[in-house]
């Protein structure tokens, strides 16, 4: 009876490990999921919440609460999001965007080429009005997605 017991909890923890590195090593287009806070000039991560970062999960990339796809055309990965105008958006914000992305294994940096707002930092929602400009963002944190 002693027997069973050990077997069952050692084949639950292998269960449990072997699940464990499985969720810790889930990616979409290469880019491993979790929560990237952006790096300022120096490298240094500034952490202004969530929100201000990207959260990448199932296929999907989430930035100041809107959901891109992330797509591979052509070997480069994006992410993309249409805005509507019926949805609430100007003609300006309005349309397809897509963000070019690159994920450096080396380094476990994310450039993101997005629209940076009048200050110089990430829009909050894709703007043509403003000039694209590359942000890096580093892992900082998982998600179970």
């Amino acid at each position: 009876m002693k027997k069973v017991y050990k077997i069952t909890i050692i084949t639950t923890i292998l269960l449990l490990v072997i699940s464990f590195i499985i969720v810790l090593n889930r990616t979409t287009e290469g880019i491993p999921h979790g929560i990237y806070f952006r790096l300022d000039e120096s490298g240094i991560m500034i952490k202004d919440g969530f929100e201000s970062g990207w959260s990448i999960k199932n296929k999907e990339a989430e930035h100041r609460y809107l959901t891109y796809r992330i797509k591979s055309i052509d070997g480069v990965i994006y992410f993309e999001i249409e805005l509507l105008e019926e949805n609430g958006y100007t003609r300006e914000v309005s349309g397809l965007h897509r963000y070019e992305v690159q994920y450096d294994k080396k380094t476990k940096i994310l450039v993101v080429t997005m629209y940076a707002d009048a200050i110089g930092n990430p829009s909050v929602v894709p703007n043509s009005e403003f000039d694209l400009k590359e942000f890096q963002f580093k892992k900082s944190g998982f998600s179970i997605g």
